[in-house]
């Protein structure tokens, strides 16, 4: 039994995370374009949290073993992480979910399911042809980071220890 993924499982698997990755970029314009179109008497407050002139979306990043090109045969289930300017809602987990199926029909032949999970704050997107891939988005954002969280992690790890000459005993 081989390891690696076949070349028909590979191709399927980066054929999708590149209608996915095309498709949130599509997403992203629109959302930006929708932003700089909205007025005051209109309802702007599911995306217009990040202030005027900013993107709410800026990035697309393929995580795990994706990422790391690790795929092993039968790894049909991939995640991207969308990055975003302000801390996503389930308003705009919603928008970017509503907006999908629409991009991803405009960009291939092929038929996706477009789910939500507000509780994990991701977009799954299957396709629905063999092999079944499916690719989780996570919405994320760099104020989503606590900063006296990264602060304890970073005092209590064994590099600053080392660092600070409090490192454990080495044995002989």
């Amino acid at each position: 039994m081989a390891i690696r993924p076949q070349k028909m499982e590979l191709r399927t698997v980066l054929r999708v995370v590149w209608h996915t990755e095309h498709a949130l970029k599509l997403v992203c314009n629109h959302l930006a374009e929708w932003r700089g179109n909205t007025t005051d008497g209109e309802d702007s407050s599911q995306c217009s949290e990040g202030g005027e002139g900013k993107r709410v979306v800026f990035g697309v990043m393929r995580v795990g073993l994706l990422a790391k090109r690790l795929l092993l045969h039968g790894d049909l289930s991939v995640r991207l992480v969308l990055l975003c300017t302000v801390k996503p809602t389930p308003a705009l987990l919603q928008r970017i979910a509503s907006e999908l199926p629409a991009r991803l029909a405009a960009l291939s032949e092929e038929t996706y399911e477009v789910r939500q999970h507000v509780e994990e704050a991701e977009v799954i997107i299957t396709s629905n042809s063999d092999p079944k891939t499916r690719v989780s988005v996570t919405l994320t954002s760099p104020l989503m980071e606590d900063v006296t969280m990264v602060t304890e992690d970073l005092l209590n790890g064994p590099k600053y220890q080392q660092a600070a000459g409090l490192g454990t005993h080495q044995a002989v």
